[in-house]
């Protein structure tokens, strides 16, 4: 066993020996990216123990250490960070250099990290970053300043891109090119997100951003503000088709034409942009369309732009499409067209869009070779003389109209349609629910709010309102509690018992105790307190109760139905009288007012006379008067002075009654439940009135299906009014009293 075990261990022994051995040729060295850190501001090129920016970039281009920085990974995206808040001024004289790999450089902040070609602006003659073909470039969290890239330096003051350019979080100011001050985007990938562009110009295209043939272009949140240039001040495309989202320009400056975006065969996707206080001296102040650019514009804003055609745009030879756009305050020089001017066979299709407030100036010209497409639908322009040759009243157009437009708000700015505007559900439903809208609204809000989307840019989200409070619970009422239930005019969230308050008269000790629902029903539940009186819940405007967009309500709700609690209004009616509440709301609906002083009567019968008059005011409600009895009642048994003479005529003419018989009313005979039975339905549904075949069987042991009124009880029964006398008898024969004549009465014609 000794012997075995030491031959094993020498095995183990050799064998380790032999890895370590070959431990060199047998290393795996992965592939990883490098993170190089910039631990100046100084700009150096191989000097000094410090990695200076200039010097991080060559490390990660050439995968080797250069100055105090670290090697590039040789594969993979290498990462430059700063250790501290740098402002960095390339002061060697030159830009940075060529990207030629995968590269992102991580600032700490736009105010931290600021990477500039100098101290001040337009005082060198060299751009600060540059991006080759092969390169990819990833900026994030830092400003690019004072770039400077005229003539033979090929454009690009902030950057040039041929490769692919990704920025987030980044600012490009007061750089200046011939083309593109901010960034010169040829031929590569441009990816830009929350990017601001401030100040920076081009003495010929593209103050912010010249686009020149780049083949996927996406700006997402951007704004561009006081950039300058010939055309184009915000942005110039030129064979390209960007796609934008979330974006501004505004207070940009063209000398000549595009003051915020001039496309040149080109035709970019605009999706909830605003074009504000843009201008250009010659044409399109807020867009400039020519040599046949097709953009596609939605839920979109044109501001205050100007031009001298074309104020808001301006397209010549070209044929955009804008759904869902607003136009508004936009001016041009004489007739020219304030918010759009057509010229050069162009053809744009207008769909659910508005354009006003343009001035002597006009909302809409085509020149004598142009016209909006025949596809346009659902506009408004509220200058008739200045349409476009659009006709009010034909598809969906409404021409002539002030839109009610509101003060410019939100980012993106947009205009908020007043309440009655006529744009608020005017526009064309389907184009809403399609591609490239898909319900979407520029202020955020689903489409549809109301029967149809709105036209324009913007969609009104009515506040939500209280739409009723009414009785749960039976009404009058001794209970101790009682329920409410209030319903909104849409669904709502923030409610609960500290939005809802009682008024009151007559009882104390009242309190909401309780609290259901969701969406736009609520049930509320009220302790009734101690008295007798009324109590009404009313709904508090404290801006807690919100709608799904967060809008408060629009106003408190005050005119609720009102309990009548503990209330006797006769003094032989207690609330323990088992037909109390149905006493107490005949009272309340004015039917009668009792049979003396204070008194209800309620055991006493029910005479044929004293039925006229209840069945009349029940019909026609409590301040119901008949005609003038006139010469004859009809009834030989009914004086005209006779008491109830005129209801009494009435209720024949409405063919309720024909009377007892022999030219006869008889007038104090005592109302049957049977005869009750008749009088209800024929005067609840029309003196024509046949109930249905009886059947089988009335449903009461003592009504046979051949006796007297015998479908017409049935009925009675069927339609909830009565369910019988008790002990499945109907008791037919039996006089009414006023107790049971006020049940009859409050079921059958509903009264509250």
């Amino acid at each position: 066993m000794v012997i075995r075990f030491k031959s094993i261990f020498n095995l183990f022994t050799l064998s380790a020996l032999m890895l370590s051995l070959l431990g060199s040729a047998l290393t795996f060295t992965p592939a990883y990216a490098a993170n190089i850190t910039v631990d100046t501001s100084a700009d150096e090129n191989n000097t000094g123990a410090s990695c200076s920016l200039r010097e991080a970039i060559i490390a990660a281009n050439t995968d080797a250490a250069y100055g105090g920085c670290l090697a590039g990974s040789g594969s993979g995206t290498d990462t430059i960070a700063f250790a501290d808040n740098y402002t960095i001024t390339l002061s060697l004289g030159t830009q940075l250099p060529l990207v030629t790999t995968t590269i992102s450089i991580k600032g700490n902040g736009a105010t931290n990290t600021i990477v500039r070609a100098n101290a001040a602006a337009n005082t060198v003659t060299y751009r600060v970053f540059e991006v080759g073909g092969a390169g990819i470039l990833t900026l994030s969290g830092l400003t690019v300043s004072n770039g400077v890239c005229l003539e033979a330096c090929g454009g690009g003051g902030g950057v040039y891109n041929a490769g692919t350019l990704s920025a987030s979080n980044v600012t490009f100011s007061a750089n200046s090119a011939s083309n593109g001050g901010g960034i010169y985007n040829s031929g590569g990938t441009l990816t830009l997100l929350g990017v601001n562009f401030n100040s920076n110009s081009a003495s010929s295209f593209g103050g912010g951003i010249f686009n020149d043939g780049g083949i996927n272009s996406t700006l997402t949140n951007i704004n561009f503000s006081a950039n300058s240039a010939s055309n184009g001040a915000g942005m110039f495309n030129e064979s390209s088709s960007p796609t934008l989202t979330k974006v501004t320009f505004s207070a940009n400056v063209a000398s000549i034409r595009g003051g915020g975006m001039y496309n040149s065969s080109s035709s970019p996707t605009l999706t909830n942009v605003t074009f504000s206080t843009n201008s250009a001296v010659n044409a399109g102040g807020g867009m400039n369309n020519e040599f046949t650019s097709n953009p596609t514009l939605t839920n979109s804003t044109f501001n205050a732009n100007t031009a001298g055609f074309g104020g808001g745009m301006s397209n010549d030879t070209s044929s955009p499409t804008l759904i869902n756009v607003t136009f508004s305050g936009n001016i041009a020089g004489k007739t020219n067209g304030g918010g759009m001017f057509n010229n050069g066979n162009s053809s744009p299709t207008l769909k659910n869009t508005l354009i006003a407030n343009s001035g002597t100036s006009g909302d809409c010209k085509n020149d004598s070779t142009s016209s909006l497409n025949v596809a346009s639908t659902n506009n408004l322009l509220e200058s008739a003389g200045t349409a476009c040759s659009q006709t009010n009243g034909v598809n969906g157009n409404i021409i002539g109209s002030d839109p009610n437009l509101g003060t410019l708000t939100g980012s993106p700015a947009h205009f908020p349609l007043n309440s009655g505007s006529p744009a608020i559900d005017a526009g064309d439903a389907a184009i809403c629910a399609a591609t490239p809208v898909n319900n979407t609204s520029q202020n955020g809000i689903v489409r549809p709010q109301g029967n149809r989307c709105d036209i324009g840019s913007y969609e009104f989200d009515p506040l939500p309102a209280v739409l009723s409070s009414i009785r749960v619970s039976a009404n009058p009422t001794s209970a101790a509690s009682v329920d409410f239930t209030v319903t909104f005019s849409e669904s709502v969230t923030g409610v609960d018992l500290t939005d809802f308050s009682l008024t009151t008269s007559g009882v104390s000790s009242t309190a909401v105790s309780g609290l259901s629902g969701t969406g736009s029903v609520y049930t509320v539940s009220v302790n009734t307190g101690t008295g007798a009186g009324k109590i009404r819940l009313d709904v508090l405007d404290d801006n807690t109760i919100i709608d799904l967009n967060l809008n408060p309500l629009s106003a408190g709700f005050t005119s609720g139905q009102v309990y009548t609690v503990r209330t006797t209004t006769f003094t032989d009616v207690p609330t323990s009288y088992w037909a109390w509440q149905y006493i107490e709301r005949l009272a309340s609906a004015g039917v009668t007012g009792g049979c003396g002083t204070g008194i209800y009567c309620p055991d006493a019968t029910v005479t044929r006379a004293q039925m006229a008059v209840f069945l009349l005011k029940g019909i026609h409600g409590s301040s119901y008067t008949p005609p003038a009895v006139g010469l004859s009642t009809g009834f030989g048994d009914v004086p005209v002075d006779a008491f109830a003479a005129a209801f009494i005529k009435q209720l024949a003419a409405e063919g309720v009654t024909s009377g007892c018989g022999n030219g006869n009313y008889c007038p104090d005979s005592v109302v049957t439940r049977a005869q009750m039975a008749i009088f209800l339905l024929k005067a609840r549904n029309g003196s024509g009135y046949t109930p249905p075949a009886v059947g089988v069987s009335t449903g009461f042991a003592d009504v046979a299906t051949d006796a007297f009124a015998a479908a017409f009880i049935k009925q009675l029964v069927a339609d909830g009014i009565t369910a019988g006398c008790g002990n499945s008898n109907y008791c037919p024969n039996d006089s009414v009293t006023r107790a049971q004549m006020a049940v009859f009465l409050v079921r059958a014609f509903n009264l509250p």
